[in-house]
């Protein structure tokens, strides 16, 4: 399986990262891409989970987020430790969410709470149609999770985030993970953190797709709120256009 590539660097101008941005969604809805990847079947025979098997049956999602990522996303959860839920803000077809509660599966550690309008962002509606429409957004979203497997570890709050977050708050038994991926602003990631960043437990990860000099709203909002917080977190990691930043222990 292939899928759109990730040649540009993160240092892309705003106009090149919004172009990257339509070309890997829009090569994803048409089930075409450009990034090999591992496709071995020279694995153990044993019950652990195996990447090709995983990839396999989650490619076929759309995501304008490369699968390669998304693994790396399933491998943060599967490797953190702290118990508790993974919240996503932004979940579209449910590509990164698959991979999110592969993990949650695998550790027996959580769900996911995906949170999505199924309407699109403001403003790029189109990019997000699935067979020229929106209307069936929620619904083929949930029936990718149930599809592939991940059904029972996915909770769909189908709202604005900043309308999601009492219940999203009350369901949760703790988060070790946030991950967001909505609406690429400075007020909505700004929002976005306000609202759920407490939420996330010492220890736990909160997640960015898309901070890069492309979304200079994005990474405002987190520069600024990382400074109004110096204690709360560790030293960040970033590769391309995804930050990881630790929540101190």
């Amino acid at each position: 399986m292939r899928t759109p590539s990730e040649t540009t660097s993160v240092f892309d101008s705003p106009l090149k990262a919004r172009a990257r941005k339509a070309v890997i969604g829009g090569l994803a809805r048409l089930g075409f891409g450009l990034e090999p990847l591992d496709d071995s079947a020279h694995y153990v025979a044993d019950d652990t989970t195996k990447l090709a098997e995983m990839v396999s049956r989650f490619a076929p999602i759309p995501g304008m987020i490369p699968l390669r990522r998304c693994v790396h996303l399933y491998l943060l959860a599967f490797a953190n430790g702290v118990r508790g839920d993974i919240i996503e803000i932004g979940s579209w077809q449910g590509r990164s969410t698959a991979f999110l509660a592969q993990a949650c599966a695998d550790t027996d550690n959580g769900v996911v709470h995906a949170i999505d309008t199924f309407q699109g962002n403001p403003g790029s509606e189109h990019n997000y149609e699935i067979d020229g429409s929106l209307r069936s957004l929620e619904a083929s979203f949930r029936q990718n999770m149930e599809r592939t497997g991940v059904g029972d570890r996915v909770v769909t709050h189908a709202k604005f985030s900043a309308d999601a977050i009492e219940e999203v708050r009350s369901a949760t038994r703790g988060v070790r993970m946030l991950f967001i991926d909505g609406e690429h602003t400075y007020e909505a990631v700004k929002s976005d953190l306000a609202n759920y960043a407490e939420l996330v437990a010492p220890g736990g990860l909160i997640v960015f797709d898309d901070y890069s000099p492309g979304f200079e709203g994005d990474v405002r909002a987190v520069h600024e709120h990382v400074a109004a917080h110096p204690k709360r977190y560790g030293t960040g990691f970033q590769q391309k256009n995804t930050l990881v930043l630790p929540v101190r222990g």
